[in-house]
């Protein structure tokens, strides 16, 4: 892919179907006028923005009497019932829930990091 950030992008006039034969696209090809026009556009790809990455941490042995965080950014559908299967599921488990209705999730403060034994990021939209 190209560059974040605006391009221009020149597009021709060229009428090309797949059921049409190749003389005919040709044909069509020679008889369009060959018309320019610029568009200006964002690149799709969007803007690369760093990020902190870390090491992953060794698997647990168990989830029973461990503190896992439950951290769920953007729209809360799935994220409702999810919780409440988890819960059911892994009762011995010391769920801790942090949720926001924006597109970036709330972060575990320091002292919240050294009493986590695991996380689950969910982003919903």
């Amino acid at each position: 892919m190209g560059q974040a950030g605006w391009h221009d992008i020149a597009i021709m006039g060229l009428c090309v179907t797949s059921e049409a034969s190749k003389e005919q696209n040709e044909r069509r090809r020679i008889e369009m006028p060959a018309k320019e026009k610029t568009y200006k556009c964002l690149n799709p790809v969007g803007i690369h923005e760093p990020v902190d990455t870390f090491p992953l941490a060794p698997r647990l042995d168990t989830l029973n009497g461990k503190e896992i965080w439950f951290s769920i950014c953007g729209e809360p559908d799935i994220t409702i019932a999810l919780e409440k299967k988890i819960k059911i599921d892994y009762p011995d488990v010391n769920w801790r829930i942090k949720k926001t209705y924006s597109y970036d999730p709330l972060r575990l403060s320091e002292e919240e990091m050294k009493t986590a034994d695991g996380l689950i990021q969910a982003v919903c939209w």
